[in-house]
């Protein structure tokens, strides 16, 4: 399941077309990720949300973690995100992020330069199925405010 466009007139002559998220297919779990990096404050992010096909969260997660590039934080909250779902043992995920480069870069099969990064298509090994679709940020609307909220998160410590 992919993007859907809704099509609205306001006139003879205007055509708004406004996309919108779609929950998965039934047993399935979709989980959007995003990062966000505030060179202004020194901080940084990552927030995800993995629904249910009914829309339903099941996981919601906004978290301050440290990282200066963000490609990088994408990684991260992607690879957080799969973590998680592994942890929770789902079985059919689809991941969505607004980060094109990246998305890419995982469909063909590559992991990121920086050695800490995580090997996407061994963590998707986990999963009887499991894919990774780029969505435009305005879909992407839900993790971008978890990933914002985490910049202004304090750290702890336990």
């Amino acid at each position: 399941m992919g993007v859907q466009s809704i099509v609205a007139t306001t006139s003879p002559t205007t055509l708004i077309l406004t996309q919108r998220w779609i929950a998965p297919f039934a047993n399935f779990i979709k989980c959007n990720c995003d990062a966000s990096l505030s060179l202004d404050l020194c901080r940084s992010g990552i927030g995800f949300i993995c629904r249910d096909h009914k829309g339903m969260p099941l996981i919601v997660v906004s978290d301050l973690i440290s990282f200066s590039d963000v490609m990088v934080g994408e990684a991260h909250a992607i690879r957080m995100a799969l973590l998680e779902m592994i942890k929770t043992g789902f079985a059919q995920v689809m991941v969505e992020s607004d980060n094109i480069n990246l998305i890419t870069h995982i469909q063909d099969g590559g992991a990121i330069a920086d050695s800490s990064d995580p090997d996407f298509i061994y963590f998707s090994s986990f999963f009887e199925s499991c894919s990774f679709t780029y969505i435009p940020w305005e879909i992407n609307n839900a993790a971008d405010s978890l990933a914002r909220r985490a910049l202004s998160l304090t750290c702890t410590t336990g």
